[in-house]
């Protein structure tokens, strides 16, 4: 670690696809090296939304106030800011380079909290709760893009057939009677 940065040195095998959706199930570790300062600033970044998910659960915040608060604690500190990104090269970033970027930061600070928070049960267990109230966040955002929710869907290798506005009145009754329904 003399160079001060630590990760995988070889080339970023992330595939493009996953580069450019906002979902992710984490099963591919990131390959990218990351600077200390960097690796710092990635877990905090992620605590804090983690942490907003808690505070606005604990407040009774819900619908639209909730979708608010937490989009603009996501764009805060998981997103870069496009208008202002440059590059390594010093010019401002594409919007790819800016899909990329915001992407791997997602990725790595996942996988950096995902080992802080894996020392005891308690601890698992509120980063796993906030980590699903995060991905059901992105999950019905997608869910109004059809193109990508089955982007996601595909990657991932779930396969669902839609069901007919018939079918969902013809199991209405059903459907509305299972717990949590």
């Amino acid at each position: 670690l003399g160079s001060g940065r630590i990760g995988a040195s070889g080339p970023d095998t992330t595939t493009q696809t996953s580069l450019t959706d906002d979902l992710d199930f984490y099963s591919e570790l990131p390959s990218k090296e990351l600077s200390l300062d960097e690796f710092e600033e990635l877990a905090l970044a992620r605590l804090k939304v983690l942490r907003k998910i808690e505070e606005l659960k604990t407040r009774n915040v819900t619908g639209e106030a909730y979708r608010m608060q937490l989009d603009k604690t996501i764009k805060a500190n998981l997103m870069v800011d496009a208008a202002t990104a440059t590059s390594a090269s010093g010019g401002k970033m594409s919007p790819k380079q800016v899909r990329n970027k915001n992407k791997h930061q997602d990725i790595a600070s996942h996988f950096i909290l995902r080992a802080a928070y894996c020392r005891t049960e308690d601890l698992r267990r509120w980063f796993l709760t906030q980590e699903c109230s995060l991905f059901q966040h992105r999950l019905e955002k997608a869910s109004k893009s059809s193109g990508a929710l089955q982007s996601f869907l595909h990657r991932a290798g779930l396969k669902f057939d839609r069901v007919s506005d018939t079918e969902k009145d013809r199991l209405r009754q059903q459907l509305l009677s299972v717990p949590g329904g």
